[in-house]
């Protein structure tokens, strides 16, 4: 993984419906075409996926963790984040933790 910064902010502002977060991540990924984007925003997936762009989301992530060994369990992972406030429908929530075999 490399953290990287945009070459030129002047555009995040006019991706007006999206926070800057979201718009410097999707900035970064047409700088990079190459990388895997992490956003959980909807209007930012859309956005990234009309242009071609590589995405997953935090579940993904935790995923990708589960199976590479990273992590022995996701599902108090899970836990933590709903906890937190992120809202994980539970649909979503079985998915991930079947794939996860959990």
């Amino acid at each position: 993984m490399t953290v990287l910064s945009t070459r030129d902010r002047r555009i995040i502002p006019l991706l007006s419906d999206l926070g800057a977060g979201e718009s410097e991540v999707i900035l970064l990924g047409v700088e990079h075409p190459q990388s895997l984007l992490v956003m959980d925003d909807a209007l930012g997936r859309k956005i990234a996926r009309m242009n071609d762009l590589t995405i997953t989301g935090t579940l993904g992530v935790l995923l990708k963790a589960k199976q590479t060994g990273l992590v022995s369990e996701i599902a108090p992972l899970l836990r933590q984040l709903i906890a937190c406030g992120m809202w994980i429908s539970p649909a979503v929530e079985s998915m991930i933790l079947a794939r996860a075999g959990e």
